[in-house]
């Protein structure tokens, strides 16, 4: 969260009912967390009317201050507010927050959500936080009171939501108003945070978990005031309640809720509605402001947080041309995925208009530039290998028996090239550049990876058959459109928006990523943390199948995603840590426990879509492939 000049003063909603008393309770039994839970497990299971159907809960945590962070002021008083309307609109409600001086730690948070998993009673669980946050390893980090120093004091976003799916509640949503900066300092890179969910399988069902997010990566969401005599609060909060209090007509839906028609804003329409509004409060401050909202939402079309006040008929005019809201990155890149796949693009000529002109005036046209490079190395004798663009190469070392020589080292606008000799189907291959930093990516048999390097970090990895391969013919064949989509990709996953959230779109990017009997080895990663975020593990299981049954190796990152790394055929997996930056994120949820060089090497990354290790770290990764302790 960052401090503007000014902000509004928020409206407080009258609290009621026994929602109401049974989330005070906590409040004033701060002391004694664990009675009031218990108590709340108890007040939940019962049942007056019969109907636990509908029946919704509430984490609500706002932190102001952060170690040594700067103080912020409207995060508590912001989440106090979150509070108290969802208790007006019947949620059992736990509210966390530092106001008065006090604190709020992950144990609390993970008692807090426990109280409400734990019952089974519910079918909507809302988890929303307010306060600082870190944009790590390509995930959010969000900042208890006791963080940086305390490296558990945290809450880890991708993990928590990785745990959610299995909670047994319908339909989670998650919140989160906190800035996607990087951090800078080396405490801060070690953070590592909790995981606030229980670890444990509730239902044999999935939950369906929708997202909601302040700001696209690197951004940080703002406060400020928005009338003269306000205090400070929070924009996207602000824009939150106001979605519910004052919506567009167009965002308004009527469903049945136990019978009674009753105006809501759907989860899948909240989206939309934030990603225009928060924009536009900040462009009346200053149009330089970007904070760019970003959601997710995998829930019903009828799923929805809270009832929608109905405005009176001509109360807000028909958005005309000049009003319509701005184009989005998610659009984007939605876009630019459709056409490769040969999907229909359903948004009107002047909406397409809109999403062209920020393609390429958010550099997301040039990151598609930057992914299709690709060197003129087609073979070696070999068959396998790599090149470099964008630096040179001082060290190389793989695992496994296989051997590898520099050729060439780079610079001067020539690539780098490096020839890989396995001895088997695969290695791991560490690449240390003039930069100082490393990577470690797989070496695949019959394929050459095209690497770049950008700004010192890792943009893209270009896996493309050789040219006295089996695949090569195949791949050919298709090779513009094969190359063109893998372009496409990497530029929607650089932007943290590479979705394919439905089963229809999954199989469609599958076949047009197929080579052979394969699927390309970089389109298949991106493919298989898209399946993850959209929860489809169904497909994820099928990229592994494929890629395996072709590469006759386990590919890391897709082994992780598919819950497959303990793979009891003794196969070979490659490399031996994941090679996108994100699956970091997602080693303890796997029960992954690392040890020594690779536990410390992963509070040392770049921020970058694939993995680069800063300077220490690339060093001793490049030495311990040398001594034989990494396979």
């Amino acid at each position: 969260m960052v401090l503007l000049g000014e902000r509004f003063s928020d409206h407080s909603l009258p609290c009621n009912g026994s929602h109401f008393l049974a989330s005070q309770f906590y409040v004033d039994l701060e002391g004694s967390l664990q009675a009031a839970a218990l108590l709340l497990v108890a007040f939940a299971r019962i049942s007056v009317e019969g109907d636990i159907l509908n029946k919704r809960a509430a984490v609500v945590v706002g932190v102001d201050r952060t170690g040594e962070l700067t103080v912020l002021e409207g995060c508590a008083a912001g989440a106090e507010a979150v509070a108290r309307w969802l208790r007006e609109e019947g949620f059992d409600t736990i509210e966390l927050t530092d106001a008065n001086d006090k604190v709020v730690t992950a144990a609390m948070v993970m008692q807090a959500v426990s109280t409400f998993v734990s019952a089974q009673t519910y079918h909507q669980l809302v988890l929303f936080f307010s306060g600082h946050g870190y944009w790590k390893n390509e995930t959010e980090l969000w900042l208890l009171s006791n963080a940086p120093k305390d490296a558990n004091e945290a809450i880890s976003w991708m993990e928590t939501a990785e745990f959610a799916k299995d909670c047994g509640i319908p339909n989670v949503v998650l919140i989160s108003d906190a800035c996607r900066t990087i951090p800078q300092t080396k405490s801060a890179t070690r953070v590592r945070g909790s995981i606030v969910f229980p670890n444990e399988n509730f239902s044999t069902s999935r939950s369906k978990v929708d997202k909601f997010m302040a700001a696209a990566i690197g951004q940080p969401a703002y406060e400020t005031k928005l009338a003269p005599e306000g205090t400070r609060t929070s924009v996207f909060t602000h824009c939150l309640l106001q979605a519910f209090r004052e919506p567009d007509p167009e965002s308004i839906d009527e469903v049945m809720d136990n019978g009674v028609p009753t105006f809501v804003v759907t989860n899948r329409k909240l989206g939309p509605m934030l990603q225009r509004r928060v924009p536009e409060v900040l462009a009346k401050i200053n149009p330089t402001y970007a904070q760019d909202v970003d959601a997710e939402v995998l829930s019903d079309n009828d799923a929805y947080i809270a009832r929608a006040k109905r405005p009176p008929v001509g109360a807000f005019p028909e958005l005309g041309p000049a009003q319509q809201p701005s184009a989005t990155l998610q659009e984007v890149a939605a876009v630019a995925v459709s056409m490769e796949l040969g999907s229909e693009i359903t948004i009107s000529k002047r909406r397409l208009t809109r999403v062209q002109q920020l393609a390429r005036q958010s550099g997301f046209d040039r990151k598609i530039e930057d992914a299709a490079v690709v060197t003129d190395v087609r073979h070696f004798e070999t068959q396998t290998g790599f090149t470099v663009m964008g630096d040179t190469v001082v060290d190389v070392a793989a695992t496994l028996g296989a051997n590898v020589e520099i050729l060439t080292d780079g610079g001067a606008g020539e690539p780098a090239v490096i020839r890989v000799n396995l001895n088997g189907r695969a290695s791991s291959v560490g690449i240390r550049f003039g930069n100082g930093r490393a990577t470690v990516l797989a070496a695949l048999f019959g394929y050459i990876a095209h690497v770049t390097v950008k700004n010192n970090v890792v943009i893209s990895v270009n896996y493309v058959p050789s040219e006295n391969s089996f695949r090569w013919n195949s791949y050919a064949d298709r090779r513009v459109e094969i190359e063109k989509l893998r372009a496409v990709s990497t530029a929607a996953a650089r932007s943290g928006v590479f979705r394919l959230s439905d089963k229809n779109e999954a199989v469609a990017f599958a076949e047009k990523a197929r080579v052979e009997k394969g699927i390309d080895p970089s389109l298949g990663l991106y493919a298989s943390y898209a399946y993850l975020q959209a929860d489809l593990r169904e497909s994820i299981a099928s990229v592994l199948d494929y890629m395996q049954s072709d590469l006759e190796v386990l590919v890391y990152d897709v082994a992780l995603l598919a819950k497959h790394l303990a793979d009891e055929s003794g196969q070979t997996i490659v490399p031996f840590c994941p090679m996108l930056t994100q699956g970091w994120n997602l080693l303890r949820s796997r029960g992954v426990v690392l040890q020594g060089t690779l536990d410390r090497a992963q509070d040392d990354l770049e921020a970058s879509l694939w993995t680069t290790f800063k300077e220490e770290s690339a060093a001793e990764i490049i030495e311990a492939i040398k001594k034989g302790e990494l396979q």
